[in-house]
């Protein structure tokens, strides 16, 4: 039987009529009301226009329209089409022309489509506009409101929708506009990209049968309107189950010229290697996946062309978090119900899009289109809101919201907000982003709708409609191939900056022989040109430049490797470069500092010759190996340069900790060449704290140029030595910040190696680790009976030998000390020898061993408190020292062998300690010695023990991995975890401080205070410190902490005479935690108990109860005062409002205050706080 379908247009959500009835509005004012909203309405309709056809932007529509006797006529429209492009107001002033002298504009939403762009707003001055209607103001902050503000400043009549008028068909025409920007509004309110959940299923809500088979449950009329979804958004998410059941592609197949990303969730990579996501030819493909999962595979994904990003525990929130900062809007999730469950668990999905069918296909065992979600009772389940019906050929589309539409008041204060706290902060962020056109500071991207007018190669002056397409452009001008023209030409021709991007990055992708053979050498000289012009010949965007000295410009795009803030940010460094060449009134053309990476051919050179001199000085940092313990290892090479070649001069290396350092060294070995000289070192000088002798040398004997492997992973030294070089005069170039190559790359990595140990201990705050042990080719370290002696080779022995004397200390365990009797010495015949030490609980160890011998080397003995003090006494009789631990553990062992300064330890023990070791996190690296040999043995021992691991995919792969043949045997090396990167992800102040001379030497560093026992536990409102402060009748009491007062006063002075009682109880609270505990449950339950003005008085409260607080106590006073220039942030995870928040997204509301009284009593103004309120805590 054929289905009635009753739904022939869509049906939505009934609104509440809210309507104004003031018996003065005249019929007269009831049609202009309705005609206002018409229009609006009409906007928000055509600036939907653009969907699919670009990639998801703020939407906006204009209508011009004049009015007549009543009757309205519309004169011009128009309508964004994408990112960058003419804005929609410009469009509908264009085709008014002179009609829109006296006429009225309708905006779907407040003009703001690029932030510092103020051409809409010129258009309508400048055409004589005399009334602007908004649908919607702006959601985000920084263009929320000026707008109007600036069309109202130059005498135009601004209504905005919904505040000045009310009516039912307004209501209808603001909901349309809500609507029409519903992802913006959402991605502004939750920090998250705007994200749909799509499926499709039968009538008995199955989304494939028991088997698993899937297609098609939907009719052609439904899989097209998913195109169409699919073309509004950035992304389109599935899970690995759809990959392997449906191999989907994921494109519109709307043919027209946008397509989203495709992005695959997958913890296990258990993945087919065909697939049609793995063709990334026309529109690329993320895989998301767990942190060291599948390594293999992912290189094979990479080899694809196949994004692939790692994070720590894989999950709906932490993907949405990483695509917001990318920069995406707007995300379709096509997934099954495990993958839909965990993102509606996670609070990522806004809205859903349900296409059913009329088909009933049963089963027991047939997946459903959401799985588990913990709810166990009808009532908990989540309603949707604003629900659509519409029919789709034979099915129905439902769709509706999660959450209501986010209401436009803003949340966060903007960093202007904060410059008044604490004036001995220059800001709480010297950093400045900038990305989409519409993001704070977005006239800054090269998409911004600033046309800019450059000479071709004839001298004639074009005119270009943005600085992408002009660069775009530019890599096929000057080809030898002729085709190339015309690729030039379909360039300039692109409607909009993303689509001139997308095009030139397709041809350079597709047709490398297209371009000019010279572009990597100058398209920074291509693009600096075009943001001088665009900068030059736009006065407020000049001035918007000029505004950002002292901050640090970085583009935070999270594709572009060339440009964003995560690797070398050249747009941002070509922008401070200009803005310094503009506040230094220099109009000539530019000369690229040194630390600014723009290469030519002959600077390809001297580029490899520093990668090799660096590399160089990398190996003689080694040569100490073995013959002191270990240490920062520093190496110098001086070279002068003639001719393009250069010539070494001097070298040095330092040999052990207190020797003279490898700068000097080189400087006293060069002698008088060093003058006009490059210096070559390995990492940043500073192998001793406090010592300038290294960078003396290099000024004293002329050095020109200091080019850097690392920066020095320490922090305390870290920046230091550059910072001081650069204020010489010198010039100071770092590898992989200033310049890049793949020798350049190769150089790096040697730097790394050579500081390993120093990198992995400064990173994660205990010695760096390596495990070694040999094994027979079937995986075994001994024969079942125990024995072990040889397995390796002669020349594998020696190779131990070598890593003993690399290493601070040798860890074995009693098992190794029983079976084996070892010495654990080098055997060099001098140098360092490092210290034995045994782990055992039991301390069942023979009372005659060579370890036991401390004549040359020393032994130290970790076991449980407690254990055979008898025995204890007989090895300390020896020499041999014993440490006690409540609990022996790997991890404690380590962290008590960090604070004695170890720098390197070599495990060399059984399987059962090294899976111990493993399981812990300490081991860094491993050397496995295999023999060729076959000893078989069930009970013979492997070299790891249990791990708990119950899948090979849970395998920890080693990375870095290095093969060696030394004799008959095979060294396999490798780390555990990747060689930690202390280069900063954004240039940090000091980094570009040689980009632009305007910027502070530091960044205002920042203390973190949240429980007692941290450091600055006493800046806690639950610190136990009594403030005495009086009541509502002048009576002085005693209160035992901030918080106690605080939580009290939320019902002091309230209307209900009952709330009295709660305030005592509050203040006999054992502890502050019972205070807080006891305040937030009554104000939560009781709402009617809390005073009425208390949203409006309680920063006020706050303010009042520190101030006693620090002014009584002395000792407080001075630890504050002694915090001046830092930022002070509460690091409460989950108060957003007093606490900074897991990750920065709080308020930070007790930082601030302490802030400002810090402030005042550093200027000794004792002056009542006059504090912003009307924020909530949690």
């Amino acid at each position: 039987m054929a289905m009635a379908m009753a739904f022939v247009n869509p049906i939505r959500c009934n609104l509440t009529p809210i309507i104004n009835n003031n018996t003065n509005n005249t019929t007269n004012h009831r049609h202009i009301h309705v005609l206002d909203a018409s229009y609006v309405k009409r906007a928000a309709e055509l600036s939907d226009r653009s969907a699919g056809f670009t990639a998801p932007h703020p939407n906006f529509g204009c209508v011009i329209a004049t009015r007549g006797g009543g009757v309205g006529k519309v004169v011009g429209e128009g309508y964004l089409y994408g990112e960058g492009t003419k804005p929609a107001e410009v469009q509908a002033v264009e085709a008014a022309g002179e009609c829109c002298r006296g006429a009225t504009a309708y905006v779907n939403m407040e003009p703001g489509d690029c932030h510092g762009d103020l051409t809409a707003i010129s258009a309508f001055i400048k055409a004589g506009i005399s009334r602007v209607v908004i649908g919607i103001r702006h959601p985000l902050q920084h263009l929320r409101g000026k707008a109007v503000q600036a069309l109202r400043s130059e005498g135009l009549q601004v209504d905005v929708l919904g505040e000045d008028i009310q009516s039912v068909s307004i209501e209808d025409a603001v909901k349309s506009c809500l609507l029409a920007n519903a992802p913006l509004l959402y991605r502004s309110a939750t920090r998250v990209p705007f994200s749909v959940l799509k499926y499709a299923m039968t009538l008995d809500g199955k989304i494939a049968t028991s088997s698993g088979h899937a297609s098609w449950i939907s009719s052609n009329m439904s899989r097209s309107r998913v195109l169409e979804l699919r073309a509004r958004s950035d992304a389109v998410i599935v899970g690995g189950n759809t990959v392997r059941n449906d191999n989907p592609r994921l494109t519109t197949r709307l043919g027209r010229g946008y397509e989203p990303l495709r992005i695959v969730m997958s913890q296990t990579l258990d993945l087919p290697e065909v697939a049609n996501l793995w063709d990334v030819r026309d529109v690329p493909t993320i895989v998301v996946t767990q942190r060291g999962t599948r390594r293999s595979f992912q290189k094979f994904l990479a080899s694809k062309g196949v994004e692939v990003v790692e994070f720590d525990i894989l999950n709906p929130k932490d993907v949405a978090d990483y695509l917001y900062d990318r920069g995406l809007l707007s995300i379709l999730w096509e997934c099954g119900g495990t993958l839909s469950a965990s993102a509606i668990s996670s609070g990522v999905i806004h809205k859903v899009h349900a296409f059913v069918a009329p088909k009933i296909i049963g089963g027991k065992n047939a997946p459903s289109p959401v799985g588990e979600l913990g709810m166990v009772e009808m009532t908990q389940a989540l309603e949707l809101v604003d629900v659509c019906y519409e029919q789709i050929g034979p099915d129905v589309l439902i769709s509706g919201y999660l959450h209501p539409i986010p209401d436009l008041t803003p949340i966060i204060p903007s960093a202007d907000e904060t410059s008044a706290i604490g004036p001995s902060l220059s800001s709480y962020d010297s950093t400045i982003f900038f990305n989409k056109t519409w993001d704070p500071y977005g006239s800054f991207s090269n998409f911004s709708p600033h046309p800019i007018q450059m000479p071709d190669g004839s001298g004639d002056y074009v005119t270009w409609p943005s600085v992408e397409h002009y660069y775009q452009a530019q890599k096929f001008v000057g080809s030898s191939n002729p085709n190339a023209r015309s690729y030039v030409e379909a360039i300039y021709l692109a409607k909009s900056p993303e689509e001139a991007a997308r095009m030139g990055r397709k041809i350079q992708r597709e047709h490398p022989d297209m371009v000019r053979s010279d572009w990597e050498n100058v398209k920074t000289e291509v693009m600096y040109k075009a943001l001088k012009c665009k900068f030059s010949i736009y006065p407020h965007l000049n001035s918007m430049l000029l505004s950002t000295a002292g901050r640090v410009l970085v583009e935070a795009s999270k594709k572009d490797l060339f440009r964003d803030g995560q690797h070398l940010n050249y747009l941002g460094q070509l922008l401070m470069k200009l803005r310094s060449e503009f506040l230094d009134g220099n109009t000539h053309k530019p000369q690229i500092s040194a630390a600014t990476p723009i290469t030519s051919n002959s600077s390809n050179r001297y580029h490899e010759l520093d990668a090799s001199y660096v590399k160089r000085a990398a190996e003689l940092s080694d040569k100490s190996a073995g013959f002191t313990s270990p240490h920062p290892n520093f190496g110098c090479v001086i070279a002068t340069g003639g001719g393009g070649a250069g010539k070494v001069v001097g070298e040095g290396y330092l040999y052990g900790q207190g020797t003279k350092p490898a700068e000097v060294q080189a400087v006293e070995a060069a002698g008088e060449c060093c003058r006009g000289a490059t210096a070559y070192v390995n990492m940043e000088p500073g192998d001793c704290d406090g010592d300038l002798t290294a960078l003396s040398a290099f000024i004293k004997a002329g050095i020109s140029r200091v080019v850097i492997g690392i920066r020095h992973p320490l922090q305390h030294l870290r920046g230091k030595a550059v910072q001081a070089l650069r204020s010489e005069g010198l010039q100071v170039d770092v590898l992989g910040e200033d310049i890049r190559s793949v020798a350049v790359e190769d150089a790096l990595k040697s730097c790394l190696l050579v500081n390993a140990p120093l990198l992995y201990r400064s990173a994660s705050r205990v010695p760096f680790s390596v495990l070694k042990y040999a094994m027979t080719l079937d995986g075994k370290i001994a024969a079942s009976s125990g024995h072990a002696s040889w397995i390796s080779s002669k020349k594998s022995r020696s190779r131990v030998f070598e890593l003993r004397g690399r290493s601070d200390a040798v860890i074995v365990g009693g098992n190794t000390v029983r079976n084996d009797n070892p010495r654990l010495t080098p055997r060099h015949g001098g140098g360092h020898l490092p210290m034995r030490i045994v782990m055992s609980q039991t301390l069942d160890l023979p009372e005659v061993a060579n370890l036991w011998d401390v004549r040359d080397a020393p032994t130290l003995v970790v076991t449980q408190r407690g254990a055979r003090r008898s025995f204890q006494k007989v090895l300390a009789s020896k020499g041999v020292e014993v440490v006690e631990f409540d609990i022996l553990n790997p991890r404690d062992v380590v962290d008590y062998l960090y604070d004695r300064g170890h720098l390197s330890l070599l495990w060399e023990c059984g399987g059962t300690l090294s899976a111990s070791a493993i399981s812990s996190g300490v081991i860094h690296k491993v050397y496995a010695f295999v023999a060729p040999k076959i000893i078989g043995g069930r009970n013979a021992p492997s070299p790891v023990g249990e791990l708990g691991m119950v899948e090979m995919t849970q395998a920890l792969e080693l990375i870095d991995v290095c093969y060696e043949q030394i004799g008959p045997d095979v060294l396999i090396s490798g780390y555990l975890h990747p060689i930690p990167d202390l280069t900063p992800v954004i240039p940090s102040v000091d980094e570009t401080s040689a980009i632009d001379p305007s910027l502070s030497p530091y960044d205002s560093p920042i203390i973190f205070f949240y429980k007692t026992w941290d450091p600055y536990g006493s800046f806690s409102n639950f610190s136990p410190h009594p403030i005495r402060l009086p009541d509502e009748n002048g009576d002085y009491i005693t209160w035992p902490s901030v918080e106690h007062y605080y939580q009290a006063h939320k019902f002091v002075g309230s209307s209900n005479p009952n709330a009295r009682s709660y305030v005592e109880a509050i203040y006999l609270a054992k502890s502050p935690e019972e205070a807080a505990r006891m305040g937030r449950k009554i104000q939560r339950e009781h709402p009617d108990m809390v005073r009425s003005d208390w949203e409006n008085v309680k920063t006020e409260v706050m303010y009042k109860a520190l101030k006693c607080k620090f002014s009584i106590y002395p000792h407080l006073t001075s630890m504050l005062l002694l915090t001046a220039g830092c930022v002070l942030v509460e690091a409460s995870p989950h108060d957003l409002f007093w606490g900074g928040g897991r990750d920065g997204e709080g308020l930070n509301y007790l930082g601030r205050l302490l802030m400002k009284l810090r402030s005042e009593f550093l200027d000794g103004d004792t002056n009542k706080l006059q504090m912003s309120a009307g924020y909530r805590e949690s």
